[in-house]
């Protein structure tokens, strides 16, 4: 009794998400209804010109076998101007379906890209970056095939169904009706494999987005397995999801042939009822040849939508299943927001007895309390894994604290961070951060309209721009992918040049001077402390150097925040 009731709960379930899944679809297709209504309307004249076509065939054949040698012309010349109405309303429908394609694909993926964007860090980071990819692409094709081919196609070709069914009816009733009982067996062989369908496309796409996320993996990490001998290892780990790929698309080919042949089988014999009725009538001098030919282009009319409609369901169930993974990134947890003053030009930092944990049982920070003045430099250190990059997302809102809470003050003013105060802070976070491109294309991430002599000063500032000048293209010399063409040191000094752009009242530096040696990382950092209107700063650092002109010195020990003299650093550092 309890199985039943879970089943039932679970077959509740599915009904009410295909529904959901079915209102997104319409929704999405709301959006392009002009295209999608002058898609369907070209449609429907190209399917009533199918069947106005097959009339005119048989009242030609007919002519002609009176020897209406003057309304068989007259028919030539309405069959020919039928034949080229049809082309262009063909050709105008195809320029319809490619641009309204690409516009509703841009659309859902421009839609999906701002979600993803403004989802919380840690909710963004459930999910691989090729399964992110496999659903902006994958997923978003087989909806946009859906949405601007497959729908309207379907409401065409059951005009074109509709409209043959009646001239059959017209011209002879009772084989309409016999027709009409044979060809509805189709739908049931349509829902017997809808659902199986749907279950091996979604274990498709996983294994589609594993693939991805391993390829893209292995290229972004090329050096590790140069240097660990893993090309070996790698291609066979690849040519395994290959090989699952494989089994999976060809058990959904077999299954959509089966379903489609069924459904053929089921719309032929429609086809052998006409012949049959034709064969019949003509050996008793009961009918004409134009009126056979005529029933046989209205029963192909009938025949060949059923087949597209059979083909067409598969793509249906994938594009709801498609709906459905994408709705999933759209139930992630966005980012709230928080007013925050536009003219800041300095600011404090107060974390007010901040805690923060994964999971319960592994508290990071605990009972955080420190008051950052503004224009401080002030260094952080720990051991690895203590929580320093943790607190610095803390402060940039990546993460949330689990109690208290953490304000930027402004003068009197204070504001709880939030996404909104990312703009008062630049962040050199660990690690190589630069983009393919040209160096000036990297420095204007920080600020877009930055001048050549903005783009110099902040250069000298990081101890960028010798290095840059020496280069053949100066502020022009490309940068490839990670980086490539550039030492580490040089990338840390861009990065922080870009920084130093942003010109914003707090700037991070997480590790951020690690690839430099000790007099330029000096150098840079008292360059920061001199400007005119010097930003509050927090250094991530090991280097004593550093910590030796830093005005404070935190340090993070077990999850709660100690302030240390520089003796006590040195210590600390020597281990």
């Amino acid at each position: 009794m309890i199985e039943m009731v879970k089943e039932k709960k679970i077959d509740l379930k599915k009904t009410k998400d295909l529904f959901i899944n079915l209102k997104w679809l319409l929704i999405t297709m709301k959006g392009f209804s002009g295209f999608i209504v002058a898609i369907i309307f070209l449609g429907a004249i190209s399917a009533l010109l199918g069947i106005y076509r097959a009339l005119v065939t048989k009242w030609l054949v007919d002519s002609a076998t009176a020897a209406d040698i003057s309304r068989m012309n007259n028919y030539l010349i309405l069959l020919g101007s039928i034949l080229l109405f049809d082309i262009v309303v063909r050709a105008i429908h195809t320029i319809l379906l490619e641009k309204g394609e690409i516009k509703i694909s841009n659309s859902i993926q421009n839609n999906l890209y701002a979600i993803i964007i403004k989802t919380k860090w840690m909710q963004f980071l459930k999910y691989h970056s090729g399964d992110y990819l496999t659903r902006m692409t994958s997923d978003v094709g087989e909806i946009t095939d859906v949405i601007i081919s497959t729908i309207p196609s379907i409401i065409t070709l059951s005009i074109l169904v509709f409209g043959s069914f009646i001239s059959i009816f017209y011209i002879d009733p009772k084989l309409a009706i016999v027709i009409i009982t044979v060809i509805p067996l189709a739908a049931l062989f349509i829902r017997f494999f809808s659902k199986r369908l749907k279950k091996l496309y979604i274990e498709s796409q996983r294994v589609e987005s594993k693939y991805r996320s391993f390829i893209n993996e292995s290229i972004q990490n090329m050096l590790v397995v140069k240097t660990f001998c893993l090309e070996k290892v790698n291609f066979s780990k690849a040519k395994t999801m290959q090989q699952e790929k494989v089994r999976l698309v060809a058990a959904r080919t077999k299954l959509t042939v089966v379903s489609t042949s069924l459904v053929t089988i089921s719309s032929w014999m429609g086809f052998f009822l006409v012949f049959l009725w034709g064969s019949v009538k003509i050996a008793e001098g009961t009918t004409t040849f134009g009126t056979l030919m005529a029933l046989i282009q209205l029963i192909g009319n009938i025949q060949g939508p059923l087949i597209t409609v059979a083909s067409s369901i598969p793509m249906i169930v994938y594009a709801l299943a498609s709906v459905e993974r994408l709705r999933e990134i759209e139930g992630l947890e966005r980012e709230f927001e928080a007013e925050f003053s536009l003219d800041m030009t300095s600011a404090g930092i107060k974390y007010n007895q901040v805690d923060f944990y994964y999971n319960k049982d592994n508290h990071v920070l605990k009972n955080i309390e420190v008051d950052i003045k503004p224009g401080e430099t002030v260094a952080l250190i720990g051991s690895s894994g203590e929580g320093k990059t943790t607190f610095i997302h803390l402060l940039m809102s990546l993460l949330n604290p689990v109690n208290g809470d953490i304000v930027i003050l402004d003068g009197e003013k204070e504001y709880v961070v939030s996404k909104n105060s990312r703009g008062f802070i630049s962040y050199v976070p660990q690690g190589n951060n630069i983009f393919s491109g040209s160096i000036a294309d990297n420095l204007r991430l920080g600020k877009e309209d930055a001048t050549e002599e903005e783009l110099m000063m902040a250069t000298k500032a990081a101890s960028a721009w010798d290095f840059i000048q020496e280069s053949e293209n100066g502020m022009n010399t490309h940068i490839g992918e990670r980086g490539v063409g550039l030492s580490e040191g040089q990338t840390q000094r861009i990065a922080i040049a870009r920084a130093l752009l942003h010109k914003a009242p707090i700037l991070i530096l997480d590790e951020a001077t690690s690839a430099l040696d000790s007099k330029t990382e000096v150098d840079v950092l008292r360059t920061i402390q001199s400007l005119e209107q010097s930003p509050t700063c927090i250094i991530i650092t090991h280097r004593l150097s550093a910590l030796k002109i830093c005005d404070r010195i935190l340090k993070i020990d077990k999850g709660y925040l100690y302030e240390i003299s520089y003796s006590d650093a040195i210590n600390f550092e020597n281990g």
